[in-house]
């Protein structure tokens, strides 16, 4: 949650000063309106790419800890069948 606040805190920042920058140009208004129209096209791709980038890197994580997750289970049968195995032929040797 930290690192989305952060980027859209970030974008947000980016596009009021780009927007402060333009109005601040000596400029005609529908030049100003142009380059503030473009700059905030910018800036809005720019952040997108941003997000997908970071939907993508808990995609990443999400699907490592459920691959680790399984391993760890499959290890886990895989000792549990051994040890089974070990007291089933104990008490096959016991009562022979």
């Amino acid at each position: 949650m930290k690192t989305s606040r952060a980027i859209l805190g970030i974008g947000a920042g980016i596009a009021a000063g780009v927007i402060l920058g333009v109005l601040m140009a000596p400029n005609s208004g529908d030049d100003t309106r142009k380059k503030i129209v473009s700059k905030t096209q910018d800036a809005v791709t720019d952040l997108k790419a941003r997000f997908d980038a970071l939907v993508n890197s808990f995609v990443t994580q999400k699907d490592e800890m459920i691959q680790t997750s399984k391993n760890k289970v499959t290890d886990l049968a895989n000792k549990v069948a051994d040890s089974a195995n070990k007291v089933a032929d104990s008490a096959r040797k016991v009562n022979v």
